[in-house]
C-alpha cells in the first residue's frame, strides 16, 4: 500500500507543477505548452495505466486491512478515501477526457478549458474541497509506518522525512489551488 501511495504522491507532486505557470504574466501560454506536452508524451497511456493501477492497489489494499484484517485506520483516512476517489475521477473526466486532449490547433486551448471550468461556481467549490480532501488524505497517511514499510530503516531520519512530505503536501495543495484562485467565477465578473 505504501509503494502505491508513494507513486500517486510523486505523481502529484509533478502534475502540481504546471498551475504554478499561471502566477506568471505569460502563464496562460506556458501552461497550454506544458499541457500539450504531456498531453502528446509518448506512451503516456502506459504511465495512466500504471497510475490507475497504483490506486486501485492502493484503495483495495486499504479496504482489505479494515474489513479481513481489521486493522484501525485513522477516520480522516476513510472518511476522505471515496470523496477523493470521487474527484479523481471528475477532474480525469474534465481534463484527460475533454476538450483538448489531442494537438489539434482547431480544438480549445488547455488554458481556455480550464477557464470555462473554472468559472463556474460549483466547479469552483467542487474542485475546492476535492483539493483539501486530497491534501488532508496525504498529509494524513505520511506516518512513521509509511517509510518502514518503503524500506527506510534509519529511525532518526524518519521524522525529517515525516516533515519533509509534509511539507511538500501543503505546497502541492497550494500549487493546486492557483487555478481556483486566480480564475473568477462567472457571477464575480460583473
Amino acid at each position: 500500500m505504501s509503494r502505491a501511495a508513494a507513486m500517486l504522491f510523486f505523481f502529484a507532486i509533478g502534475h502540481s507543477f504546471p498551475n504554478a505557470l499561471l502566477l506568471f504574466e505569460d502563464g496562460p501560454i506556458q501552461f497550454d505548452e506544458k499541457a500539450r506536452h504531456m498531453i502528446n508524451l509518448p506512451g503516456l497511456i502506459y504511465v495512466e495505466i500504471y497510475l490507475a493501477i497504483a490506486f486501485i492497489v492502493h484503495a483495495f489494499l486499504a479496504l482489505k486491512n479494515i474489513i479481513w484484517i481489521k486493522k484501525e485506520y485513522t477516520n480522516t483516512l476513510l472518511i476522505t478515501g471515496l470523496p477523493l476517489l470521487l474527484f479523481i475521477v471528475k477532474h480525469s473526466l474534465d481534463f484527460r477526457f475533454g476538450g483538448f486532449q489531442n494537438s489539434s490547433e482547431e480544438q480549445q486551448r488547455p488554458y481556455d478549458f480550464m477557464h470555462n471550468i473554472m468559472t463556474l461556481i460549483p466547479e469552483k467549490v467542487m474542485y475546492s474541497a476535492g483539493v483539501l480532501v486530497a491534501g488532508a488524505h496525504s498529509f494524513n497517511g505520511i506516518k512513521f509506518a509509511f517509510f518502514h514499510r518503503l524500506g527506510f530503516r534509519a529511525d532518526q531520519y524518519i521524522k525529517e522525512l515525516i516533515l519533509f512530505s509534509k511539507a511538500m503536501i501543503i505546497i502541492i495543495t497550494c500549487l493546486y489551488f492557483i487555478p481556483i484562485l486566480k480564475i473568477k467565477a462567472k457571477i464575480l465578473q460583473k
